[in-house]
């Protein structure tokens, strides 16, 4: 008992010299007032040496590097009238938390809110389809269903297909269970047969809601996919994504394959109610959904697959019969859009034995073949495809990264963000052509994207690009630099790309007759980014009076998705009177990037 008191009596007089050493350490050394605008924790290793930024002598893209220091000041010259932006970059794949993202200040602070604001159609993938397309089985030795002496060529027919008579069963899905759909083959093409199914059919609808097509809305779908006599096919969507990224399986003049998985060349199209959603008391409202689906399943085996999934052995894609029926030219786009998943399958997967692409990279291509082909093909590119798409981009842009792709309504964020990387490579690195070298080199993802860049630089017939990796760098600077033209030199996605894809560049003509002089010519327009009004996916409604891309207060740190992009500014950077100081905190992770960008 003695000892623990004596003990207790020990720590005592510890405990009071320590409060004692705190309280005289305190008296010694008060605790100095913290600037406004000024974080504590960076102040310790400043440079010394602010950066001079002179808007008249400079580009005006400023990279910058912060060295061994933690802050860097940059002083802003010569740029009357002019707005400041801090662009935040993320180069990894990685989440990057907004407290690793570091912050940016100035003298003259002023805490405004940056530019916060507060039946938008939305177009999306089947998701199991997008699944299995994203990590296919491997390749089946024997790739033909059936050994056929003389293939089905374009333009020649078996015997027994008539229009409105022959009739084909395929598996579909409803719900958890596959049935064995009956359907009519409704138009006969030169490249593709497109079939009804039955309960989607009526000859005699004039109701453009009642889930029920025509022959003539059969016609209609074949003529947009395959083009006309006339003009040779060049104003059909197989010529024209065809020539640029190649052939599905068993396509072209010149493969070993020829007719693919079911011996015959043509392209079977399959419009259903697919997930039969389709609300017959109120059509009105399913404005939005799968449009529709290339599943590479069809390609194998039934004895690969198993019991959970059933094949159609074909090269097929699958159309929703109410939007073909309500919404046609949002379906002639959607053709495009599958039959480069077609193609992609082919290019990347089989013809280089088993490369897998990543799902941001292969619906990067599909939007931009609209994008490329929809004028060629008779539809408003700035209404009719991908491009309608960027005003869900304008409001959420920093939510979904270039790599990244979400799941359910959020997919929206991720296909907006696609585009927009995508249209920004096309417009500056060559068009139809860079997209060309894209699918027919032997790379996927990153890896394809920096090897097109090398062959094109190589020919002089790009913008000499330096690789994925610096060129996403420089996407940034393209969001923000929205003039038409842009400096020399930046990047910018508001400018033309004219590019001229010869026939036989493919190495397996679309025409037998095919010369080098023949060929398609493509036009991508340019996209003023600051003419887009932000939409809110979780209002359902655009933001009042806000144009271009939302920005962020310098003090506001989001999360940075992977090869995401934050794009910062405020009332004191805009219409600049005199110099401007700026002062940044570095970030927390090094695969943030910073670049202040004046316009």
């Amino acid at each position: 008992m003695d000892r623990t008191f004596a003990i207790a009596g020990i720590l005592r007089n510890i405990i009071f010299f320590i409060l004692l050493e705190v309280l005289t350490t305190a008296c010694r050394n008060p605790v100095q007032p913290v600037l406004p605008g000024s974080p504590a924790d960076i102040l310790a290793n400043p440079d010394p040496n602010p950066v001079q930024f002179d808007y008249q002598q400079d580009p005006p893209v400023l990279p910058i590097d912060f060295g061994n220091y933690s802050q860097k000041t940059v002083t802003i010259q010569n740029a009357p009238g002019r707005q400041v932006f801090l662009v935040k970059a993320n180069s990894s794949t990685n989440l990057i938390p907004g407290t690793a993202t570091g912050e940016a200040w100035s003298r003259t602070l002023t805490m405004d809110p940056g530019s916060y604001p507060g039946s938008h159609p939305g177009r999306r993938e089947h998701e199991a389809a997008l699944r299995f397309n994203a990590n296919p089985p491997p390749i089946p030795f024997g790739a033909q269903a059936r050994s056929l002496a003389s293939p089905i060529t374009y333009g020649s027919t078996p015997s027994d297909y008539i229009e409105g008579t022959t009739k084909k069963y395929f598996w579909v899905e409803q719900g958890d269970t596959w049935i064995y759909l009956s359907a009519t083959l409704r138009a006969i093409g030169e490249y593709s047969y497109v079939w009804v199914a039955d309960d989607n059919f009526n000859a005699s609808s004039t109701n453009d809601r009642d889930n029920k097509l025509t022959t003539e809305q059969a016609w209609l779908i074949r003529d947009k996919f395959d083009g006309t006599t006339g003009s040779e096919y060049r104003d059909g969507i197989f010529r024209n994504v065809s020539t640029i990224f190649g052939h599905e399986y068993g396509g072209g003049y010149n493969s070993d394959d020829v007719g693919g998985r079911d011996g015959d060349q043509h392209i079977s199209i399959l419009l259903y109610d697919i997930d039969f959603d389709y609300p017959e008391a109120i059509p009105e409202t399913q404005t939005g959904g799968v449009f529709g689906y290339f599943w590479s399943k069809d390609f194998y085996p039934q004895d690969q697959l198993g019991n959970n999934l059933k094949t159609n052995n074909a090269e097929i894609f699958y159309l929703d019969a109410h939007f073909a029926d309500s919404y046609p030219r949002d379906i002639y786009s959607t053709m495009a859009h599958e039959y480069q998943h077609m193609i992609h399958f082919n290019m990347k997967y089989l013809r280089l034995g088993g490369l897998r692409s990543d799902t941001w990279f292969n619906e990067l291509c599909s939007m931009v073949a609209e994008d490329l082909v929809l004028e060629n093909i008779g539809l408003d590119p700035l209404v009719d495809g991908p491009q309608s798409r960027l005003d869900v981009f304008a409001y959420h842009y920093a939510e979904s990264g270039v790599s990244d792709w979400l799941d359910d309504d959020e997919v929206l964020k991720s296909y907006a963000g696609a585009f927009a990387f995508g249209a920004y490579l096309a417009r500056n690195f060559g068009g139809a052509s860079f997209f060309h070298e894209l699918l027919h080199n032997d790379k996927v993802n990153e890896a394809a994207i920096s090897t097109a860049m090398a062959a094109l630089s190589a020919d002089g017939a790009s913008d000499n690009g330096m690789g994925f990796s610096q060129e996403l760098l420089r996407y940034g600077e393209a969001l923000v630099l929205t003039e038409n033209p842009a400096p020399g030199g930046l990047r910018s996605l508001n400018r033309e790309v004219t590019s001229f894809i010869a026939d036989d560049a493919t190495g397996d003509d679309t025409a037998e007759d095919s010369s080098a002089e023949d060929g398609i010519s493509y036009t991508i327009h340019a996209i003023d980014l600051d003419s887009l009004r932000q939409y809110n996916l979780v209002t359902g409604k655009l933001v009042s009076n806000e144009y271009g891309l939302r920005t962020y207060h310098p003090l506001d740190a989001p999360s940075l998705r992977p090869y995401g992009n934050s794009i910062h500014t405020q009332d004191s950077w805009t219409n600049i009177a005199g110099d401007l100081s700026i002062s940044l905190e570095a970030p927390g992770d090094s695969a943030v990037r910073y670049f202040l960008v004046v316009r």
